[in-house]
This record gives structure tokens, sequence and C-alpha cells, in this order.
């Protein structure tokens, strides 16, 4: 009997919902996706708790393997990495919240040298803008961070944060342009 043909035979267990096959896939895997959760979320505990959830999925969602589709390895393998990124996703989507909600980290680098309306008008401009922009925005000139930094705040590359630094830029200059001249106009 092949390696697949025991994966499979313990998949059609997991099915059938005999417990024991979940831990004999576990004794079979679970070695080589710890290693590699901890690789991707760099945290022992954090890849631990991923490694579980992966297997209560499979636990639940054992029918929807497909042996056309790749091995029992593969399909947890790919299971482990989307799981994985999503964690990797929620947490630096929750640390640049972080970043802002605190108080003494939201303050207006410009609030020093621009008027009330001034400042009004730059927030306003600033939540008019996509998330994805602001985010880098805000990042870069509230918060001081580097290209590299923000990129991996945000889990994308440093020319995908020039790009949207550079987009974010124009809107507002545009948006500045015309309330400075709407007001001259006056």
């Amino acid at each position: 009997m092949t390696v697949q043909d025991m994966d499979q035979k313990l998949i059609s267990s997991i099915c059938q919902g005999e417990e024991d096959a979940i831990g004999q896939l576990y004794d079979r895997y679970g070695k080589v996706m710890m290693t590699t959760a901890y690789h991707l979320l760099n945290n022992k505990s954090d890849a631990e708790d991923l490694l579980h959830d992966v297997f209560l999925e499979v636990w639940r969602t054992a029918k929807s393997y497909d042996p056309e589709r790749g091995s029992v390895l593969s399909w947890l393998m790919v299971k482990l990495r989307s799981r994985a990124l999503d964690r990797r996703r929620y947490r630096l989507h929750r640390t640049a919240l972080e970043l802002f909600e605190a108080e003494d980290q939201t303050q207006n680098p410009c609030e020093h040298w621009l008027s009330k309306d001034e400042n009004d008008v730059l927030d306003e401009a600033l939540k008019a803008l996509p998330e994805a922009q602001r985010t880098v925005m805000l990042l870069c000139y509230y918060r001081g961070l580097t290209y590299q930094e923000i990129a991996s705040y945000t889990d994308v590359s440093v020319g995908t944060v020039k790009s949207r630094l550079a987009t974010a830029k124009t809107r507002l200059k545009q948006v500045l342009i015309l309330h400075v001249g709407v007001n001259n106009d006056s």
C-alpha cells in the first residue's frame, strides 16, 4: 500500500467519524506542519494554535478532500498556509489599528502650522482616501515609518507602498489645491 493510499484511507476514516484516524494523520504530518506553521508565524504558541485549528478543520471538512487535486499532505499544507496568511494579515491589521487608535499616536504632524480649518480639510481628505492609501500615508507621515517598515506592517512589497503613497499624495494635493482655490475665491 502506498503512502497516498494510506493517507486516503485515513481521510475516509475521518469522514466516517473515526477519531483515532485524525490522531494518526496528526502523528504522520504534525511535525512537518508545526515546523511550517512556526516559520510562517514566527511564534510557537501561534503555530500550535494554528495547527490545532487546521486539524479541527480537517475533522469537519474531510469530505472536501479531492485526491484528483493532489496528495493529502499538499491539501493539509494548503490549508495550513492559507490559515497562517489569514492570521498574519489579521495581526498586521490589528497592529496598524492599534497604532492609529492610541491617542498620543494620532497627533496630526501638520496641526502646528495649519489652521483649524486647514486641518479639518486635511483630515476629511485623509478619510476620503481608499483604506490602503490612507494606511501607508498615516504610517509614513504620522508614525514616521520607512517604506520597508510599512511594507512589513501591511504585508505588501516596498514598490506597492511607494505607489500607494504617491497616489495618496496626489489625491491629497488635489483636494488641498481645490480647497485653497475655493477659499481664495471668497
